[in-house]
């Protein structure tokens, strides 16, 4: 029986392929002399260069992750940074100035001889919440709702005054309703009613 062997490998090519290679190295160089083994390769360096090569990559490395996790989480970052930002914007103009019942109830009438009803009824609604808050009624807090308001006042003798000022800012500041004297009217009277029944 016959054996098959190969007659070349890869492994064997690329053997052959480094030997060539330094065997020309050796021709080309111009000093040969420490090929003998007696004196220092040119490129010996001193034990000290390996180490800061190695940290040097170390270093390489960590900034070419940390360049690539910035690019990757920057997307995510200026998302959160304009949400952040949008958020303060509206918690700033959402706030109103602290003035008394008293400034918003003349703030009120003020725009009311101009004609601006719309304002007017907000300026009244702002003085209905100034008006609560310092009855000890119900406390400021910018994030609560008109229709957590209604329902904390709900067991209040003032829940319809309180309603109707209310349920008349949500249509001006939510839809598109327009508001006449009349209506700029009955939420002064029910304003009017408020601050009667909190001061007895």
């Amino acid at each position: 029986m016959a054996a098959t062997y190969q007659k070349t490998s890869l492994d064997w090519q690329l053997q052959k392929l480094g030997q060539r290679v330094s065997e020309w190295i050796e021709l080309r160089l111009p000093d040969r002399s420490w090929f003998d083994g007696n004196s220092p390769a040119p490129w010996v360096f001193p034990d000290w260069w390996f180490e800061v090569a190695l940290w040097g990559m170390v270093a390489l490395l960590v900034l070419c992750v940390g360049i690539v996790l910035y690019r990757w989480l920057w997307p995510y970052l200026q998302g959160k940074q304009r949400h952040l930002k949008t958020w303060r914007d509206r918690s700033q103009r959402a706030t109103p100035p602290v003035q008394s019942p008293l400034g918003w109830l003349q703030q009120a009438q003020h725009q009311q001889r101009q004609g601006q009803y719309r304002e007017a009824c907000r300026s009244l609604y702002m003085a209905l919440l100034q008006r609560l808050h310092e009855g000890d009624l119900v406390p400021h807090d910018a994030s609560r709702t008109d229709g957590e308001y209604q329902r904390i006042l709900a067991q209040t003798p003032a829940a319809l005054a309180c309603q109707i000022l209310i349920q008349t800012h949500e249509r001006l500041q939510f839809g598109q309703a327009e508001i006449s004297q009349e209506g700029y009217e009955r939420c002064l009277e029910a304003y009017q009613s408020l601050d009667r029944g909190l001061r007895s």
